[in-house]
């Protein structure tokens, strides 16, 4: 999340001139790319050969879950967002 903070704060700080809130754009432009890096992170940090199928699928999967997460904690906060990703957690323990 504080790739995503960070990034909205470029945006404002260079995007806008620090004039008003951050406008929403910077917002959506912030939860997708630190949703794609967060992807990527997680797929190497699993260790597994990639092969170009389960990359995706791992891309795929895990941009959405951390578009969710980053949107819940942008909208409600830090505590929604974690409560988000442990919930996903424990869905896929349960189902493996």
């Amino acid at each position: 999340m504080i790739t995503l903070t960070l990034l909205v704060w470029l945006g404002w700080r260079f995007g806008q001139q620090r004039q008003g809130k951050p406008q929403a754009q910077w917002v959506v432009v912030a939860i997708a790319v630190s949703s794609l890096g967060f992807a990527m992170a997680y797929a190497i940090a699993l260790g597994l050969p990639l092969t170009p199928p389960l990359l995706g699928f791992l891309l795929i999967q895990n941009s959405l879950v951390a578009g969710v997460a980053g949107y819940l904690f942008w909208c409600y906060g830090l505590e929604t967002a974690m409560i988000a990703h442990l919930t996903v957690h424990a869905v896929l323990a349960l189902l493996g």
